[in-house]
């Protein structure tokens, strides 16, 4: 199902192309949570690598919108340890490269937002990876603007594209960093998608500097590590 071209119906229309990756999605989760993954192995042994995925919407529309965190800190990665990200058959860009001692692959998902976990568990599957080797970076309107949140497991919350990752790997045993965008003052879909003001720009790229950081402290030295660190308020 994976490896098929897309069928007919979604051609020309973003929303039915979506509308059929969720329906193929049910099968694809299903059999994922029956064959389970592999075996965990400790980082810095010989294989082993993190998968960091960025959330966010493709497009020039979406660029640089709150709900694009997770792009913005995937991008200063990329940046930072020279990874050049290129299209994969799973619908995201992807490229390998190192932080530190440590074998990374970054992760950004081509699919809409709300169809992330197509992307990372097809690419989790191909490696046949386990959930603890991912780390997934995501704007988060329950937390404070400016404020950071690093979690070793959990639930989705309130975030669709956390809910489509758990929803193909049947699991929320994995390690994120919530970017705290804050609650709006009105309507919620123009404040996700909506840009940071100019006065809260700076700030904003200054958070995203740290979300990068507790990446690199995740793969370096552990979450435990990490939250100490990095766990806002």
């Amino acid at each position: 199902m994976r490896g098929t071209a897309r069928g007919a119906k979604a051609a020309g229309s973003p929303v039915r192309a979506q509308w059929e990756r969720v329906v193929r999605g049910k099968g694809a989760a299903a059999e994922s949570k029956q064959r389970g993954r592999a075996a965990t192995r400790p980082a810095g042994s010989e294989g082993f690598m993190y998968f960091i995925a960025g959330l966010g919407n493709p497009g020039l529309k979406y660029k640089n919108t709150r709900h694009n965190a997770g792009f913005q800190v995937l991008d200063i990665l990329a940046k930072r340890h020279g990874v050049k990200l290129k299209a994969t058959k799973f619908d995201a860009h992807a490229g390998q490269g190192m932080i530190g001692n440590e074998k990374v692959m970054l992760i950004r998902p081509t699919t809409f937002m709300n169809n992330s976990g197509y992307a990372v568990d097809g690419i989790l599957n191909y490696y046949n990876a386990d959930l603890s080797q991912l780390i997934v970076l995501y704007d988060d309107i329950d937390l404070p603007f400016g404020t950071l949140r690093i979690r070793e497991k959990g639930s989705a919350g309130t975030h669709n594209g956390m809910r489509s990752i758990l929803g193909y790997t049947g699991s929320g045993d994995f390690p994120r960093i919530r970017i705290g965008i804050g609650k709006p003052e009105g309507n919620l879909i123009q404040h996700v998608l909506g840009k940071f003001e100019k006065e809260k720009h700076g700030q904003a790229q200054e958070m995203f500097g740290r979300a990068a950081d507790a990446c690199e402290c995740i793969v370096l030295e552990g979450v435990s590590k990490a939250q100490a660190r990095f766990n806002g308020p």
